[in-house]
């Protein structure tokens, strides 16, 4: 376990990290990402009890909706995994390339 899970063992806290995704997903199509995109992901892998990873595909397809954003819950120890779309406004999101 890693300086943060044993932290948050110790402690009984939830620690939420952020990660930067490969540039591999964007020469697939669709460019929806996957576990193996983020970097540093064996580090990831081994020591997130849950991991999250967002698409949201307004920004490669501009005929989709604005409105559509996808959650694929990737990896979760303790539940199941898999995809929702949730729906959300756009006017209170920012993208920056």
């Amino acid at each position: 376990m890693n300086y943060f899970g044993n932290m948050a063992h110790e402690h009984n806290i939830a620690f939420v990290c952020l990660s930067q995704l490969s540039r591999n997903a964007e020469e697939r199509t669709p460019p929806i990402p996957i576990l193996s995109d983020l970097r540093e992901s064996g580090d990831i892998e081994q020591s997130a009890d849950v991991v999250i990873l967002l698409w949201y595909p307004y920004r490669y397809d501009q005929t989709k909706p604005q409105n559509e954003l996808f959650v694929n819950v990737a990896k979760n120890r303790d539940g199941a995994c898999g995809a929702f779309k949730l729906l959300f406004s756009p006017e209170h999101y920012r993208l920056e390339d």
